[in-house]
């Protein structure tokens, strides 16, 4: 950004890696955008014509853009593969697939614990301890006798109990016969009837009956039938539908920008931009998923964007020949909109201020300063 102070050439030196050249990008758009619209708001004296630095500012904007762009669309991607998920198939394989419960349970017996407890925690459950050996066996009994009724919809129990009830229609038939077959002869049991005549109650022994990785198997069933219901019903007043379609939303437009951001003027990219980095900046766990891809430390960044300053991108500009004073025709034009001079400073700090302490804050106030002459 030097090079462009001194109004030669603007050498980024991007390295075409997104996730290195992110903190950089996000630096480098505010000082340019800053400087844009200043330019293009105040009298112009340069050595060189004001189209030309505009259109320097306006390159490096575009190349930052994509540069933040490409690393949103794979944070925005992590993300909603991830949270606020909607569909109880893909709810269920993701957060109990038999891969990722024994990554982090190890066995069935750990994972239905684990599993019953998000049960009883979103269904309300206040019957007893939220923690210790009575409260894994109350949480056990809630969510066993959840899935009374409910055997069908879940194909590896259904199978399991069959089975049993196979067995246990086998040896009533060799009774049946060893007494002459007298009276009347057994029907075979519904898996549902197997379930609530030995197991309801006591699911891990239900699932001791499949081995481990069936079990692991049945618990994402689970999950998907009886977890995600109440789950959906506790978060959906709490606006995971809204949130969801807000970062989709955000991921559609990063990858707008990503591909052609050259269609949109540079200040409604910049507003673009904006919102897509605010969904990013706003949304929870969103931080930790760029921390993971450009190796960075996302609150620091926005700590330091806080605390930034533009007096000094003012002297830089007045020094190349930009006026002190905004053009006459410009003056109303921005209280129209109403925009401050320091228009994207501040949304910057904003945003910063939002990340940090979860309000609304305004930037500190630039220092004024005299300019050495």
């Amino acid at each position: 950004m030097s090079d462009f102070v001194k109004g030669v050439d603007i050498d980024f030196d991007f390295t075409n890696d997104p996730s290195e050249d992110f903190e950089y990008a996000i630096r480098a758009i505010y000082e340019l955008t800053y400087k844009y619209q200043y330019i293009s708001d105040h009298a112009w004296n340069g050595s060189e014509p004001k189209e030309d630095v505009l259109a320097r500012a306006e390159a490096g904007i575009r190349q930052c853009a994509e540069v933040i762009s490409a690393v949103l669309v794979e944070v925005f991607g992590k993300w909603l593969d991830r949270h606020a998920i909607t569909d109880p198939e893909t709810w269920a394989h993701v957060n109990y697939g038999p891969d990722e419960t024994s990554e982090m349970y190890g066995d069935a017996a750990e994972a239905v614990s684990g599993l019953a407890y998000q049960y009883a925690r979103v269904c309300g459950y206040t019957g007893g301890p939220s923690y210790g050996p009575e409260a894994t066996r109350n949480h056990a009994r809630l969510l066993s006798d959840a899935i009374s009724g409910n055997i069908e919809e879940m194909p590896v129990l259904r199978d399991a109990l069959d089975e049993i009830s196979s067995a246990i229609h086998q040896s009533a038939m060799d009774e049946y016969i060893s007494d002459g077959e007298t009276g009347d002869e057994p029907e075979p049991w519904t898996a549902d009837e197997v379930y609530d005549e030995y197991f309801v109650g006591d699911m891990s022994e239900v699932l001791s009956q499949l081995g481990n990785d069936a079990a692991l198997e049945a618990i994402e069933d689970i999950a998907r039938v009886i977890v995600f219901p109440a789950w959906f019903l506790y978060w959906k007043p709490k606006g995971i539908v809204k949130a969801r379609k807000r970062v989709e939303s955000a991921a559609e437009t990063a990858k707008r920008l990503l591909k052609r951001n050259i269609d949109y003027p540079v200040t409604e990219l910049y507003q673009l931009l904006d919102r897509v980095i605010n969904t990013a900046h706003q949304t929870g766990s969103m931080t930790d998923y760029i921390d993971e891809i450009t190796a960075g430390d996302t609150e620091r960044l926005l700590n330091e964007m806080a605390e930034s300053e533009t007096w000094q991108f003012d002297e830089e500009l007045q020094d190349m020949g930009a006026s002190e004073e905004i053009e006459t025709s410009k003056i109303a034009v921005r209280r129209q909109q109403g925009e401050a001079r320091n228009i994207v400073s501040q949304a910057w700090a904003d945003l910063a201020l939002r990340e940090t302490w979860g309000v609304e804050g305004n930037p500190k106030k630039r220092r004024k300063r005299r300019r050495r002459r």
